[in-house]
């Protein structure tokens, strides 16, 4: 199983280079199943949070399922908090 690793920031800053980087990246491959690793990220924003709902969307095109990883108590919190929990977490075994 293929990881992607975004940027230790995802931010308004950064989110649109780590959105072109996944669109290649799930451009490259025919995989089932893929992790979104998330273990070296150090600060998301909203834009981040859209980058994940984006990687979801994303790999239901390709009829794949993307698995988040390493996802921190704040990360975890700030998806709580946007209300998109049932989403993105949703089947999420990883």
């Amino acid at each position: 199983m293929q990881n992607f690793i975004p940027s230790s920031y995802m931010t308004f800053a950064t989110v649109e280079q780590d959105k072109q980087r996944l669109s290649k990246f799930l451009g490259h491959f025919d995989e089932k199943e893929w992790k979104f690793d998330l273990s070296k990220v150090n600060l998301c924003d909203s834009a981040g949070i859209a980058l994940l709902l984006e990687a979801k969307r994303l790999s239901k095109a390709k009829k794949s399922h993307c698995h988040f990883v390493g996802i921190s108590d704040e990360m975890n919190a700030l998806i709580q908090f946007c209300g998109v929990e049932g989403i993105l977490l949703k089947d999420n075994n990883c």
